[in-house]
């Protein structure tokens, strides 16, 4: 399934810089299967969240402000994908601190509400 995600949110990353080609948009590393046995894994694993990895953060970030937000954070589902308990918290503190979050399930969602929050810039 994470595969279907995958898919998802590369076509809506291709769009986005077709379309928006002077803004900003970038991905976190989530969700991303290393190799190696368990022991490199779990040396990787701690350097990531020494440099910063949280869990839960949305997949996509687009660094610019609108007249209403400071950025915009997207999390990239399948259709019928869930939210993780991490990250829920992640978009609740975010959205307390002034970030629009959205889930987007398709790019005809995600085109919608990239759009609208361009609209307001």
């Amino acid at each position: 399934m994470k595969r279907d995600e995958d898919h998802i949110q590369e076509t809506c990353v291709r769009w986005y810089r077709l379309v928006h080609r002077d803004k900003m948009i970038t991905s976190f590393p989530a969700g991303y299967v290393f190799g190696g046995d368990a022991t490199k894994r779990a040396i990787l694993g701690k350097r990531m969240k020494d440099m910063g990895y949280m869990k839960g953060v949305p997949d996509l970030f687009i660094p610019h402000a609108n007249r209403f937000y400071h950025g915009m954070f997207i999390e990239m589902k399948t259709p019928k994908g869930r939210l993780s308990p991490e990250q829920k918290e992640s978009i609740r503190r975010l959205e307390s601190e002034n970030y629009k979050c959205t889930v987007c399930r398709s790019l005809d969602e995600f085109m919608k509400a990239v759009n609208e929050y361009m609209d307001a810039i």
